[in-house]
């Protein structure tokens, strides 16, 4: 009797070992299968940030930015001055991540009728498939037939910078809710909110170092909401030569199709959303946002959006 006791205690042991094994490997995949529907990898998880913010599963954003204010606002690269000066066949296409710049390229490929460039491991096209490498768009390029290049931080100097000029169109969308859209289907700490806004604040001061007839500044929901007047903007930008009334009148009829084609080569576009953005709004609860110190100039392009006061204006 004892002997079939212990065999049953083992057996019984086995089960429950087996059990939680499986139990194991069941939610690994869960988890695995949520990474991959959201093209991440197991590699993006910071263990200790989730340490910081699981309690519960109650996950609350970091919106604890850091003054950017002075000596923390870095400085950006300066083209060096022997360049060829700016005819409008380079144009740098600035953004950050989540601001919408598939949709920005989109819509220029249609008006310009010009293939834009990403990062040289982005192979995919857009609207209009690329027939040259990169080196040799940027040193063919011109005024009829521009050289646009995406450029999510302006320190990642693009090819030809030290041989022409770069214009510069620069999209916006409110940083935070942008930062905090790259969660989708996993917790929203993955990317540095603090060290994100940095970026931002920077490309936002390349911006406004331009000249005003080198420069375009382009807001993401105006895309869906004011769309004449978007491909208004982009044409006075390339010039009436580059972009006609007729190719403008085309694009616009073309528009639901131009800005679903932007939508859907979003790599990880957040599939519960129904907005015409495809972007989960940033919501934070029942707490507000403390003002977030920027420079002035800064906080001037920013003013649609709420949380953002410049440097040297008093705020709690």
């Amino acid at each position: 009797f004892f002997s079939l006791d212990v065999m049953r205690l083992r057996s019984t042991v086995l089960k429950m070992i087996g059990s939680c094994l499986l139990a194991v490997v069941v939610v690994l995949a869960i988890v695995d299968w949520k990474l991959r529907a959201s093209g991440l990898g197991w590699n993006y998880i910071n263990w200790s940030i989730i340490a910081r913010y699981t309690s519960e599963f109650d996950w609350h954003p970091d919106v604890s930015f850091t003054n950017r204010c002075g000596d923390a606002v870095l400085d950006f690269p300066k083209q060096p001055l022997h360049v060829d000066p700016y005819d409008g066949s380079h144009v740098l296409l600035l953004s950050y991540p989540r601001s919408g710049n598939h949709l920005l390229r989109t819509v220029v490929e249609c008006l310009v009728q010009t293939p834009t460039y990403g990062y040289a491991q982005e192979t995919h096209s857009l609207l209009l498939p690329r027939t040259m490498t990169h080196e040799e768009a940027v040193h063919s390029a011109t005024p009829q037939r521009p050289y646009l290049r995406k450029l999510h931080h302006i320190f990642f100097e693009p090819e030809g910078w030290n041989d022409y000029e770069y214009g510069v169109i620069l999209l916006l969308r409110d940083p935070i809710e942008a930062v905090l859209s790259e969660s989708k289907n996993t917790p929203y700490f993955f990317r540095h909110i603090s060290r994100e806004l940095g970026f931002i604040v920077t490309n936002s001061l390349y911006y406004l170092s331009k000249p005003k007839h080198k420069r375009l500044v382009l807001y993401m929901e105006d895309f869906e909401t004011k769309r004449m007047e978007t491909l208004l903007q982009l044409q006075s930008m390339f010039g009436n030569t580059v972009v006609t009334d007729q190719q403008v009148r085309m694009c616009h009829d073309d528009y639901d199709r131009l800005l679903d084609l932007g939508r859907g080569n979003l790599q990880r576009k957040a599939a519960a959303s129904q907005d015409a953005h495809h972007y989960r709004h940033a919501t934070f609860g029942e707490t507000p946002l403390d003002p977030v110190a920027v420079p002035a100039p800064v906080a001037a392009l920013w003013d649609r959006y709420t949380g953002y006061t410049h440097c040297s204006s008093p705020h709690d």
